[in-house]
């Protein structure tokens, strides 16, 4: 969209990487022995670092873009 050039395979492993990681943290959540409560603490709090990460490096790569 931002014409950015990627090639189809570092954009697929990317999209893997945060497919596979949150279906793991949703596994390891199911399987542990916690209170609901702090399962989704735990998830929430995992999403957003997750949005905080991409947030910072497109921030980033947009002041970058400025100079």
């Amino acid at each position: 969209m931002e014409n950015i050039k990627v090639t189809d395979i570092y954009y697929g492993i990317c999209w893997f990487a945060t497919i596979s990681s949150i279906v793991l943290l949703a596994v390891g959540l199911w399987n542990a022995t916690i209170l609901p409560s702090e399962k989704g603490f735990y998830g929430f709090a995992y999403l957003l670092a997750l949005f905080g990460a991409i947030a910072v490096q497109k921030n980033t790569r947009d002041n970058m873009m400025e100079d």
